[in-house]
């Protein structure tokens, strides 16, 4: 048996990655990924694994990223089998879509370019973490709050509607063009938006 580091922040679970077209380079094809989400004893255990012969398999720590559009809490639109947590990074891979249909707390977020989110009338709370937009975000009437006492950043370019900021370490806007069509809410520290928000 192998003791398994403790995870790193914004990294949900380890997961068991299996190389199925057998070259043994994980980085290419598409290998086949179970999260080893529950433990019985000092042992992680693994379900549902479909091996053959030739293939290769490794141990690895994975950040929360989707498989599949679908709506934001469905746990099976998500790499780790659940929705992300308040403490983790959260990521929309490359042309998926998501709907948030609630409000969610996460720890930081990413938007793959080709991914969409749509936040619908709901709120997506930033927990410390940083928002970086490469793909496109559907704001409708939603609010993404930046809540926490560590500094947070915005980059990408954005489209926000309601944007809350109540973090007492500041946020700030880092790159490229921001525009908010609603209601900015100043609950605690500074918002620095480096002339790159338009109102």
């Amino acid at each position: 048996t192998v003791n398994l580091p403790a995870k790193p922040s914004g990294h949900e679970t380890y997961s068991l990655i299996v190389d199925t077209d057998g070259d043994g380079d994980f980085a290419t094809g598409s290998p086949d990924l179970y999260a080893m989400l529950s433990k019985s004893g000092a042992f992680r255990l693994v379900t549902g694994i479909n091996f053959t012969a030739g293939d290769y398999f490794t141990v690895a720590l994975v950040q929360n990223r989707t498989v599949q559009s679908g709506n934001f809490e469905n746990t099976f639109v998500w790499i780790t089998g659940k929705a992300p947590s308040s403490s983790e990074h959260a990521i929309i891979s490359q042309a998926h879509s998501i709907t948030l249909t609630q409000d969610h707390i996460i720890g930081s977020f990413s938007i793959e370019n080709g991914g969409d989110l749509n936040l619908n009338s709901y709120s997506l709370t930033l927990n410390n973490g940083n928002w970086n937009n490469s793909g496109l975000s559907n704001v409708q009437t939603g609010t993404v709050i930046f809540s926490g006492t560590s500094a947070q950043t915005i980059s990408g370019n954005n489209t926000f509607y309601n944007l809350t900021i109540d973090n007492t370490a500041g946020v700030s806007v880092i790159s490229d063009t921001n525009n908010l069509k609603g209601t900015l809410t100043l609950t605690n520290g500074l918002f620095n938006t480096n002339d790159s928000l338009t109102l």
